[in-house]
């Protein structure tokens, strides 16, 4: 949320909690992080991928949420976007598709955030097929390195197996195009599980998978399935320079809970 936070029809004012300031605060140390990864690329194009769940929605009966208007929740992340990482003014912006229960069937939400960050003025660029403002699969070739890139994907649930599986799940990628009779990309981009995650380089020219990190902190229902781990906050950088690329993750860790201690 930004700090102006959100106002209901009825007048009630919503004002960030104590851990959305912090995540805003941390947002603003994402967008001063990539300025200064940009200034070392003078005359370099800035793309913008969103890669899901835009907003949370009146979802699985939670009380999470900043109300069951969902208006509410379109526009306090088209400011998010539009008064946060959007300036930095990148040249294209596309906003990929999350889930249903978050997002509305067909994207709906996210849809509706789209044509208002559109409507602000930012070069929203839309689905080549289908026209719409949000893409359900993003194929991109950006200065010789190809890119497929989608909200669902998998990651390990084990931390001595994270690495392993992530080299696993990237072979599956590879392979699936290879048998296909597609060209496999060079690197694939998945979310939704809020975890950050690289395959890593393979000399063999399989597909690179990584996994985004998310901008949301433990939710009960995360509490209760992810017990021990701590959300993965914040995005990943790709510069790209004549056939090569770079991938710089920006992570930004939270706080465990206050120990306490009998006085």
């Amino acid at each position: 949320m930004h700090p102006d936070g959100v106002n209901h029809d009825d007048g009630n004012h919503i004002a960030p909690s104590k851990a959305q300031s912090w995540l805003w605060g941390k947002h603003q140390a994402f967008i001063a992080d990539i300025a200064a990864i940009r200034a070392g690329e003078p005359d370099s194009v800035l793309h913008y991928w969103n890669t899901g769940d835009l907003v949370d929605g009146d979802h699985h009966n939670t009380s999470q949420i900043v109300g069951r208007d969902e208006g509410l929740h379109i526009e306090a992340a088209a400011d998010v976007l539009t008064k946060g990482v959007l300036t930095l003014e990148p040249d294209y912006i596309h906003i990929l598709r999350g889930t249903p229960s978050h997002v509305g069937q067909g994207g709906s939400l996210e849809g509706a955030v789209a044509r208002e960050v559109e409507a602000r003025g930012c070069p929203v660029v839309r689905d080549i097929d289908t026209g719409s403002h949000t893409w359900r699969w993003l194929r991109a070739e950006i200065g010789g390195i190809s890119f497929d890139v989608r909200h669902h994907g998998r990651t390990g649930m084990r931390e001595h197996t994270r690495k392993s599986y992530a080299a696993l799940y990237a072979w599956d990628i590879w392979a699936t195009f290879q048998t296909s009779g597609d060209e496999p990309p060079d690197i694939a981009v998945r979310s939704h599980k809020h975890t950050y995650m690289d395959s890593g380089p393979d000399h063999r020219g399989v597909t690179r998978a990584i996994a985004c990190p998310a901008w949301q902190l433990s939710s009960e229902w995360v509490h209760s399935k992810a017990i021990e781990s701590l959300a993965d906050i914040g995005g990943v950088v790709f510069v790209v320079r004549n056939g090569d690329v770079a991938i710089r993750p920006l992570l930004y860790k939270p706080d465990r809970p206050t120990v306490w201690s009998p006085t």
